[in-house]
């Protein structure tokens, strides 16, 4: 048996994330209003604009939630199949890198991509990735970004290899920011002839 996860485009403009084991029959409940209290009930008409089947249940709730979580841009990127645009929208926005050019083709984000570290580590499960690989999760984004802030940066104030390793060492002195970075030789004394 397999499952659904779909999306809908309300009157309103809006979407509207769901996963089900019959589509036809939950398109039918939405367009005739089946329960008052449903999200779509007061924005129909409905129109399905993306759908999806998966092997279980557990992979299109998961999958519901994801795609539930994106942004209106990265949904309209889903729906039009554009991959470059939702991998874009899949990295945070600080590590999202843009190549301006002159020529057409590469001009905005035609020629963007997450950095590789970036991109690698938002794909999802394996079995999910089969079926929605380009897919990535707000949750998983905000979790990394997350990480990445407690992640210390970079002092910029220390300018040698040698500086870096006295700040490393614990229980060391500070080491003095006005300090070259090379070893400074004593000075000789003084000889009188």
């Amino acid at each position: 048996m397999s499952f659904w996860v779909y999306l809908l485009r309300c009157s309103d403009g809006r979407y509207y994330t769901g996963h089900t084991e019959d589509l036809e029959v939950r398109l039918a409940q939405h367009q005739q209003g089946f329960s008052p209290n449903c999200w779509t009930y007061t924005r129909r008409p409905l129109e399905l604009v993306w759908s999806e089947t998966l092997p279980t249940r557990d992979e299109a709730l998961v999958a519901e939630r994801m795609v539930g979580g994106w942004s209106r841009a990265k949904k309209e990127g889903l729906i039009r199949g554009d991959w470059k645009l939702v991998s874009y929208l899949s990295c945070p926005p600080r590590d999202r890198v843009t190549r301006f050019s002159t020529s057409l083709e590469t001009n905005g984000f035609g020629g963007s991509e997450c950095p590789p570290s970036a991109s690698t580590e938002h794909r999802l499960p394996l079995a999910l990735s089969e079926h929605l690989h380009p897919l990535v999760s707000s949750e998983v984004e905000k979790a990394e970004v997350a990480k990445r802030d407690r992640t210390p940066t970079p002092n910029p104030l220390i300018s040698s290899e040698v500086e870096k390793r006295e700040v490393e060492k614990p229980n060391s002195p500070t080491p003095n920011p006005l300090a070259s970075s090379e070893v400074e030789k004593p000075i000789p004394p003084a000889t009188t002839q």
